[in-house]
């Protein structure tokens, strides 16, 4: 109310700036003939910005852990599960489930386990059945040789995986191959080879192997283990010389070490989870169209 100008209040409120506020106090004075008088004082100031709204930030996903070592896998469950918690080991594909909370309403987490192949028997696993050339198997043996600890005729050690691999070798530089089967005690077993040295033609004739023995880990941080690879060779005019690995004993040394895997997470999770064989499985519910006779 600047020079004598009258304002009515309701002009005042009507004049809302942003980032401003306004300030009305009423005074009541008594003034020296008696008379009342009424004082209305504004206050004005900016108002501090109102600091920004932070975003609403997404729920967290939902954990997928997959581990590769059971330690690690142990430790988490024996942390952050409890009696809700069921873990499921299914040995043909080598893992094991772990539904967190199986009373969750809303959405199911899942944790694995899954031990990967070492390093050392991941090349064997992955040949395992397969005819290879023999140029091929034999650099296929030469940079796994350490891995294999002896050879096997008729049952009985008959070197290391540096004699195989020498062997090998011989037939493949030769000019030619002749495969000898033969059935009874003086029948000829092997590989007949013809070699070119010096312009001279020899032949020879080299026992193959039937076994070699491995020494080597199936898991990472798991232990050593020795295993039995079949030898077998065969010869033909189309594919030559071919060289393939098979195992009997395999299946059945992984098998029983998931089982040990089992054993232990049983052994160690006791009271505490509910464990047992399988893989996790779920299914819709089927609905009914509401009608007066089902809507109880």
């Amino acid at each position: 109310m600047q020079n004598g100008d009258a304002v009515q209040i309701k002009d005042l409120l009507k004049q809302v700036v942003a980032g401003n506020e306004t300030a009305i106090e009423f005074a009541q004075n008594v003034l020296g003939d008696g008379t009342k008088a009424i004082t209305v004082k504004l206050n004005g100031r900016q108002v501090n910005p109102e600091p920004p709204e932070l975003p609403v930030l997404n729920r967290s996903p939902r954990r997928l852990h997959q581990f590769q070592g059971i330690d690690g896998f142990i430790a988490y469950l024996k942390k952050f599960g409890g009696a809700d918690t069921v873990v499921l080991a299914d040995v043909s594909s080598e893992t094991m489930s772990a539904v967190l909370d199986e009373n969750a309403k809303v959405g199911f987490e899942i944790i694995a386990f899954k031990p990967v192949l070492h390093p050392v028997f991941a090349p064997f696993a992955a040949i395992l059945g397969k005819a290879q050339p023999l140029r091929a198997m034999v650099d296929f043996l030469s940079s796994n040789r350490t891995a294999i600890s002896a050879l096997l005729v008729n049952n009985e050690p008959q070197g290391t995986g540096r004699d195989l691999v020498r062997v090998l070798s011989q037939i493949k530089v030769s000019r030619g191959v002749e495969m000898w089967q033969g059935q009874g005690a003086s029948s000829i077993n092997g590989l007949k080879v013809t070699l070119n040295i010096a312009g001279e033609s020899k032949e020879r004739t080299l026992e193959m192997p039937e076994q070699i023995l491995v020494d080597a880990p199936l898991y990472v941080s798991d232990a050593k283990r020795q295993f039995t690879l079949d030898v077998l060779v065969d010869a033909d005019e189309k594919d030559g010389v071919t060289v393939k690995l098979t195992s009997g004993d395999l299946i059945q040394q992984r098998t029983e070490a998931f089982e040990g895997y089992c054993e232990r997470l049983t052994k160690e999770l006791a009271g505490t989870c509910t464990v047992g064989l399988g893989q996790p499985a779920y299914s819709h519910w089927e609905t009914l169209t509401p009608t007066p006779h089902n809507r109880d």
